[in-house]
């Protein structure tokens, strides 16, 4: 029937699809699709060994294919007379020892081959060595990654005495590789003398201190490591102490001492070459931090540093900060996650006033609460997530004829993103009163009895910078408005509430009665609101008003809606001051003053 043709058909085009996938003829192919590709090793070894004169592909893909040491060694016999090959990637395959030295026999032999990328393998030791003895002397292969393929402190002593000769290889990855402080020993040995490497990864690998001691001492001889991440290295504090010393707490030291001699010591060089340090979960606290913050001070290499997830606290945060002062590289800073309370974080925000360069700065999921004083917005820095997943901000807010500067934090749904039990306890002691402007939408405030509202009505009285106040979504009657002040506001978001009309006269009043009005724009939508009272025509400030999904819209002419959110303003006015209510108007009444709006307004 059609329906069996058709899933015929459709089989048949990816089956013929997957034969001419296997085709040499695009200078970039992939064999990356398990679904296609896994079970026909046989016709992938042949393709492996038709790269010896193929000399159209560039670029070659081979993964999640479930390969083994046979195709490794038809690729390395390829790559002795492929001279095209340029980036080859074997990811996530079986391949061993064997096809790794056949691998490395052919990358002898290959002067064109840049990228080889062999990541969660299974090659081992004797793997590793059979790669290095390749690379001794390659001139070509500037990036080699091993992620995730248990070489251990052998092979990676191999690559070690590789990188003494090698004058290619520009990046290594080496993460996940079980290396101990024995092999990075004799990783950081080798870079005493090579010249080439501007990156290393050695992320989740067992350094502990003892390899932070070795990472240290060739900082301190090496000037072209531009990379170096260490994630997870568990060096603690006694890894990373050395690490920073070679970056420049060691000459701060120096120079900070009272001893002459000491001082003349500390004119000696310092690590020039790293911009990226990636030390992340390692366990380290105040020590290191302050030891961090004595390098930034002087360092002038330096552009990022992720020291995340660590047990950094106040006082390496204000030494940190401290360094922000003078400091004038340093582009991005991540300190999430750590220890860090209100007396670190405002340190850290009062510095970036002072810093012209910083540009990230994230202190989220630490111990600071709501209350931190935002010192740094003429600063371009941004406070990624300073709080608890609630996003703190940069905004300019147009009050009262002046623009006020300051942040907009958004604390909306704070029961699902930030697990807060009962989020108007926030108002309490969590939410920063030098605020300019706050969202907390979707917090089912409407859920409290209006008595309870209380510490919402004293931050608002308390909150003398907040210009936008934006509370959709809260279920809000006229019980809750009318014990709020609005009045400081130049925005108030309203809308998706249940005020109805005394809610929306409440609102109104606090505005008419206000002698220097500030008040620009006003979303009053889905509302269930279906007149207005005079007191929005005193509210003289007022730009626009918004009310869509009421059922007093339905009176707002189309002529008015097309001159623009001035001209409703207007027109509501004017409709309010003849106190129609759409009742009236449905059951017939009032129709000589509808008639005479109408008239008035051109509608």
């Amino acid at each position: 029937n059609v329906f069996e043709r058709a899933s015929t058909l459709g089989a048949n085009a990816l089956q013929e699809r997957a034969e001419r996938s296997l085709q040499l003829d695009t200078a970039c192919v992939r064999f990356d699709q398990p679904a296609h590709f896994q079970g026909r090793g046989d016709e992938l070894v042949a393709t492996a060994r038709r790269m010896g004169s193929n000399s159209v592909v560039t670029s070659l893909t081979v993964g999640l294919c479930s390969l083994d040491d046979t195709f490794a060694t038809a690729m390395g016999e390829s790559l002795k007379t492929n001279r095209t090959l340029q980036l080859l990637n074997l990811w996530d395959n079986k391949i061993g020892p064997l096809g790794a030295e056949a691998l490395g026999k052919g990358l002898d032999c290959n002067a064109t081959i840049l990228v080889l990328n062999m990541r969660s393998n299974v090659l081992g030791p004797n793997g590793a060595l059979g790669l290095a003895k390749g690379m001794l002397q390659s001139c070509s292969l500037t990036s080699l990654q091993l992620r995730y393929n248990g070489i251990g402190d052998a092979g990676a002593t191999a690559l070690a005495t590789m990188l003494i000769k090698n004058k290619s290889l520009k990046d290594m990855d080496l993460s996940r590789n079980k290396i101990r402080s024995d092999g990075v020993d004799a990783l950081m040995k080798s870079l005493w003398s090579n010249r080439a490497l501007t990156a290393l990864n050695l992320r989740l690998n067992a350094v502990c201190d003892k390899g932070g001691i070795s990472v240290g001492a060739a900082l301190s001889h090496n000037s072209t490591l531009c990379t170096l991440d260490l994630m997870g290295c568990d060096l603690g504090d006694s890894g990373c102490v050395p690490i920073f010393n070679a970056l420049g707490a060691a000459k701060h030291k120096a120079l900070m001492s009272d001893n002459v001699a000491t001082r003349r010591m500390g004119a000696s060089r310092i690590n020039g070459g790293v911009r990226t340090l990636i030390v992340s979960e390692n366990g380290f606290s105040d020590i290191a931090a302050v030891t961090l913050g004595m390098a930034l001070c002087v360092n002038r290499a330096l552009s990022s540093v992720d020291a995340s997830r660590n047990r950094v606290a106040d006082a390496g945060a204000k030494r940190i900060a401290d360094a922000l002062l003078v400091n004038t590289r340093l582009t991005e800073l991540r300190l999430h996650d750590n220890l860090i309370e209100n007396e670190g974080a405002n340190h850290l925000s009062k510095a970036l006033p002072h810093n012209a360069i910083l540009r990230t700065l994230d202190l989220s999921h630490n111990s600071t609460t709501f209350d931190v004083q935002t010192h740094g917005f003429v600063t371009a820095a941004v406070l990624e997530d300073f709080s608890n997943d609630f996003n703190l901000t940069p905004v300019a807010v147009e009050r009262g004829g002046r623009t006020e500067e300051g942040y907009r934090q958004d604390v909306s749904r704070a029961a699902e993103v930030g697990k807060v039990a009962r989020p108007l306890d926030l108002f309490k002691e969590k939410i920063s009163p030098s605020l300019v402007s706050l969202v907390f939408g979707a917090n089912h405030l409407g859920a409290e009895p209006p008595a309870a509202m209380a510490p919402l009505e004293d931050y608002l009285r308390t909150a003398q910078n907040l210009c936008e106040l934006r509370l959709p979504r809260n279920a809000l009657t006229h019980d809750h408005t009318r014990l709020l002040c609005f009045t400081a506001l130049a925005f108030l978001d309203l809308a998706h509430n249940l005020l109805g009309n005394s809610g929306a006269d409440a609102v109104f009043t606090q505005f008419k009665n206000m002698r220097a009005q500030k008040i620009r724009e006003i979303d009053l939508s889905n509302n269930r609101i279906s007149k207005f009272t005079p007191n929005l025509g005193f509210i003289t400030s007022l730009e626009a008003i918004y009310i869509d999904d009421n059922i007093v819209k339905r009176m707002v002419p189309t002529s008015a809606v097309q001159a623009g959110g001035r001209e409703v303003k207007n027109w509501l006015t004017k409709w309010c001051l003849q106190q129609l209510h759409i009742a009236e108007v449905t059951r017939g009444h009032g129709k000589s003053a509808q008639s005479q709006s109408h008239k008035t307004n051109g509608g």
